[in-house]
């Protein structure tokens, strides 16, 4: 069972409409009600985007690092997007950097190191909707995919952990549910 942590993401609806395409057993908790019980029950985790980094209340932001934090100490599968990936690295020591002016809209992306989720890709074609950006990351970390914002996707080292700073529930035109799929595949999500 996939757990689905919303951080009051304006895509929801995408994000659940991506797994019930592929037939997904998944719950969706809000980071103010989920327990750690539901992550220990989980077979994998997929946090949302949400509110800027730096509107988020310090006792959320707390709860938000833990979580990330007992997947780091399990190899329990986890895909954070945006706010997800931003939180992801914070917790492995790589800054986040606010951005002098909200990025908005289409991007295309290159691909730094062939891997599990943008596998035979160069290029893709993504959706940004954010503030704040990656531009470098911790020995812990690897990078997967750039732009000229910054680090657009990272893997944690040996581990099935996975960020995106761009939204690949947004599908209209934008090629960034590939990497969500991917991630699928990766967990071996029956169908």
């Amino acid at each position: 069972m996939i757990l689905v942590i919303d951080n009051n993401t304006r895509f929801l609806k995408s994000v659940s409409a991506l797994l019930n395409k592929y037939s997904c057993h998944y719950i969706v908790k809000n980071i103010k009600t989920v327990s750690m019980a539901q992550i220990r029950k989980s077979d994998a985790i997929v946090m949302t985007g949400g509110p800027s980094i730096s509107n988020t209340p310090k006792k959320i932001l707390k709860k938000q690092l833990n979580i990330i934090n007992k997947t780091r100490q399990t190899k329990k599968p986890f895909f954070g997007i945006c706010l997800g990936m931003q939180l992801l690295c914070l917790l492995y020591g790589s800054p986040v950097i606010r951005l002098n002016k909200k990025r908005k809209g289409f991007m295309v992306i290159k691909v730094k190191k062939q891997n599990d989720i943008l596998k035979g890709y160069k290029k893709l074609r993504v959706y940004e909707n954010h503030m704040h950006c990656i531009r470098r990351v911790s020995k812990q970390l690897e990078i997967l995919a750039a732009s000229r914002d910054g680090i657009e996707a990272v893997k944690v080292l040996k581990k099935p952990v996975y960020g995106v700073e761009f939204h690949p529930e947004k599908r209209r035109t934008n090629k960034g549910y590939i990497c969500f799929e991917n991630f699928l595949k990766v967990i071996k999500v029956k169908r």
